[in-house]
């Protein structure tokens, strides 16, 4: 019997120590949900929004929306207010004669050119006008900038997956240069071979050399914007 408990403990404990550490290998992931990983897209818009031409436009827009409050309040500058006071009022203490010529004691006026009530309300109508302006000038510089990202970076991965694709052609053709060059030198091909080898080698390189080109062009427009290097956000989230 006793052989027997102890294999059972034994094997208890070996069922429990399996049991944990399912548990914990699939526990991260239960943690880590997929909404968490960030498209890069997404990350290089939210990195190009804050750079010059956005501010330029939320500037223009806070400019406007002063001047719309400054039109509105246009019509405090143009009031003129008036009084005097007669003597009688300032000789108060002293008697006079004749002292009913000199009331009413005070005077007190307030002009109004008549010009400012036709024209304020359109000022105030312009001045709006001009925020809705700057608040669509501010909508379109938001969609210019997420189309120049998004377009540029479809490029660079357009010209990343090219330039792998042309990478192995360059190799193949220059190691079939390498072959036919090995062969003419031995007089076993031709002089039109060699020549045409060479010519292909020398297309496929090209092709490289400007698709690798036109991906660096790709990255220097987005990183124009993000003003980090493409590589370290697409490594961030990973």
């Amino acid at each position: 019997m006793m052989p027997s408990k102890k294999i059972c403990l034994l094997l208890s404990a070996l069922l429990y120590c399996m049991l944990a550490t399912a548990q914990n290998a699939a526990g991260p992931n239960r943690l880590r949900p997929d909404s968490s990983i960030k498209d890069v897209r997404q990350r290089l818009i939210e990195l190009a929004l804050p750079g010059p031409d956005m501010e330029i436009a939320d500037r223009n827009e806070i400019i406007a929306q002063q001047m719309l409050q400054r039109s509105k309040r246009t019509i405090m500058n143009q009031l003129v207010v008036t009084g005097n006071l007669n003597e009688f009022s300032i000789k108060g203490s002293q008697p006079l004669q004749n002292a009913g010529n000199f009331f009413p004691r005070y005077n007190i006026g307030l002009q109004i050119p008549v010009g400012l009530m036709f024209t304020r309300a359109k000022d105030i109508r312009v001045a709006e006008q001009n925020v809705a302006i700057a608040h669509a000038e501010r909508s379109k510089t938001y969609g210019e900038i997420k189309a120049i990202i998004l377009k540029n970076y479809e490029d660079f991965l357009m010209h990343s997956a090219l330039l792998d694709v042309q990478t192995k052609s360059a190799s193949a053709e220059y190691l079939n240069f390498l072959k036919v060059e090995s062969d003419f030198e031995n007089g076993a091909a031709t002089e039109e071979a060699y020549n045409e080898a060479l010519k292909k080698y020398n297309e496929e390189m090209t092709k490289k050399i400007n698709t690798q080109r036109n991906r660096e062009i790709a990255r220097i427009e987005i990183e124009k914007y993000i003003l980090v290097p493409l590589d370290d956000v697409i490594k961030g989230l990973r």
